[in-house]
């Protein structure tokens, strides 16, 4: 395809040409979705093509995780949180245990609150008195003039002692490689501001108490006195 010109090819209507293998051989960016599919019926046409050699890009690869190629880096606008039937149908299952859950969450995030809500530094979500929470998340945005640490030093003392937490939204949205600088990140200074000093904690139902200070030790170590 090119910029407004889509070519598609009904191989049970032409067949494989000779000239559409060369295409498919040489080195031409050929962009497509589900070409694993479209590979193996060509293996059962017994083309002369060995799809091992050109130049594709498998879009299915990337949208399925949401164009996330790495922690860091997204390249595609990806787009695939549906879920199959046979993944509802567990979740249905488990709607049981959710109370639990979340009860259990709500302890994990109670110790890191008791921990780290009176240092210098840190900023915590503010606990909104008509919001029940379901505690999914438990972001820490680090003011380094205050803390003595960056995030990212922060970041790496936790990785470091095996401690995984997560750059929070991280890039920004608009800077991520997908948009190819479409947007002007100038207009957003307080979502770039947070998005530069925020780190989201390990929180599941089933971390212990102890796990908790193990984390909370490793960050408050990280403080400047």
């Amino acid at each position: 395809s090119s910029e407004d010109t889509c070519f598609l090819f009904r191989l049970n209507k032409i067949g494989i040409p000779k000239i559409l293998i060369e295409f498919l051989k040489n080195d031409i960016l050929k962009v497509g979705l589900s070409l694993k599919d479209d590979f193996m019926m060509l293996h059962r046409l017994k083309t002369e093509l060995d799809v091992n050699t050109g130049n594709y890009i498998d879009l299915q690869h990337y949208v399925k995780n949401f164009g996330i190629k790495g922690p860091e880096n997204v390249e595609f606008v990806g787009g695939n949180a549906k879920m199959n039937e046979f993944q509802a149908a567990m979740g249905i299952c488990n709607l049981r245990y959710l109370h639990e859950e979340i009860s259990k969450r709500k302890a994990v995030v109670e110790q890191y609150r008791k921990r780290l809500s009176e240092t210098d530094g840190l900023i915590l979500c503010p606990e909104q008195p008509s919001v029940k929470s379901n505690y999914a998340y438990f972001p820490v945005v680090f003011e380094p003039s205050l803390f003595g640490a960056t995030r990212n030093e922060v970041f790496d003392k936790l990785a470091e002692n095996g401690i995984g937490a997560r750059k929070y939204f991280y890039p920004l949205t608009n800077k991520s490689d997908c948009f190819q600088g479409a947007y002007d990140t100038n207009q957003t200074p307080v979502a770039m501001y947070i998005s530069e000093r925020v780190l989201t904690l390990p929180l599941y139902a089933d971390l212990s108490i102890e796990s908790v200070n193990r984390i909370c030790d490793v960050i408050l170590s990280c403080k400047k006195k």
